[in-house]
């Protein structure tokens, strides 16, 4: 947020979907060189945290001073397209490795194709150390040549502080908007098992498929989501209540499906429109609220998912479906989630209602802001 003011979009983008894959990257990794030891992976998932995370977390440092680049006509920007292409150059490649995983025996398993899976993680790794090597450059522009088509904000952003934040309307409409959208996204993620063996017949066959379908559009929808904020074609409230929407609609069909093909059409959308909204939300708070004590601004937000989240995991998504389970505990067919998905589009309704009003009232804002102001 403070080196790249005015590429926050792209910066946001490339770090969520980082984010987004993570796990995925994780995933490569134990298949070529901890395979198949478990115990090796709990391991290494507590080391090298601290192993790796701790030292390079110590080179990450202010490059740019909030504002400098206005003043001296100065806008840095990176290749950004050409981190695009890597970055999804990198998605591509973890979908291929996860899908051969699932449906071929040509990685699995995974110790004794050794060589394989390490190619891959080869790849992946080559890929990641490319992104550091890309150059930064400074472009000078004319004093008129600086503006964009599309919308942009006329008002300069104040610096609220933690308190002031809290204490905002604007912050709780955004704060219930995210609630709504992350709430039912992680309803879907945390109850994705029993989900596929519930539409797929009992079976499990796809739980892999979708689990990396899901994930891998999870991360586009953080880089695209972030590219259409830079770009400023709309406001990013606005970007967020047209997520909302379409992500209600989306439970909606889905909620209406039945068998595995609704499975394998609705994962990619639902997880699309998931991953824009964690693009959306670092961008929203420090538009609305300024980069004063901003990270614990951010915590206080990320609380968000798990506001949304609980109630459906904990109430809403048991009472359907225990209300159609067998003697067993066990649910086959689609009336088991219909209810929870039809909970998770009308949060994202409610949700995308108070992203429109967060939206009026920024524009309020703005064409007061604009207002000439009259002197006696």
């Amino acid at each position: 947020m403070a080196n790249f003011p005015e590429h926050r979009g792209q910066a946001t983008g490339l770090l969520k979907t980082f984010f987004g894959i993570a796990s995925a990257v994780g995933a490569i990794a134990f298949a070529a060189l901890l395979a198949p030891s478990k115990e090796h992976l709990l391991l290494a998932l507590g080391i090298c945290p601290l192993v790796l995370g701790l030292p390079l977390s110590l080179l990450v440092q202010p490059q740019v001073a909030v504002g400098s680049a206005a003043k001296d006509g100065v806008t840095q920007s990176d290749p950004w397209f050409a981190a695009y292409a890597i970055t999804l150059t990198l998605i591509a490649l973890l979908t291929m490795h996860s899908l051969l995983a699932s449906f071929t025996t040509s990685l699995r398993p995974y110790e004794d194709h050794r060589s394989a899976n390490l190619l891959f993680f080869g790849s992946v790794i080559g890929l990641l150390a490319c992104l550091p090597t890309l150059p930064l450059r400074c472009s000078r522009s004319s004093s008129g040549s600086g503006s964009t088509k599309g919308y942009s904000s006329a008002s300069p952003i104040e610096d609220f502080s933690l308190a002031g934040t809290v204490l905002s309307v604007r912050f709780w409409l955004l704060f219930l908007a995210l609630s709504a959208g992350e709430g039912a996204g992680l309803m879907v993620l945390n109850n994705l098992g029993q989900l596929v063996k519930s539409l797929d017949s009992g079976a499990s066959d796809l739980q892999p498929v979708c689990v990396s379908t899901f994930s891998v559009a999870n991360a586009v929808g953080r880089l695209v989501m972030g590219r259409l904020a830079s770009g400023k074609v709309l406001p990013t409230a606005r970007l967020l209540s047209l997520s909302l929407a379409g992500a209600s609609a989306a439970y909606g069909a889905f909620a209406l499906g039945t068998g595995r093909y609704a499975l394998l059409l609705a994962m990619p959308v639902l997880g699309f429109l998931y991953g824009c909204l964690w693009s959306l939300q670092p961008l929203l708070l420090v538009e609305l609220f300024g980069l004063r004590s901003y990270g614990s601004k951010y915590a206080v937000l990320a609380m968000a998912a798990v506001f949304g989240s609980t109630p459906l995991c904990r109430f809403v998504v048991p009472a359907f479906y225990e209300a159609h389970a067998d003697e067993n505990g066990w649910c086959i067919g689609s009336q088991c989630f219909q209810g929870s998905l039809f909970f998770g589009a009308a949060a994202c309704s409610l949700g995308a209602i108070f992203a429109e009003i967060l939206h009026s009232s920024m524009k309020h804002r703005h064409q007061k802001d604009e207002c000439p102001h009259s002197s006696s």
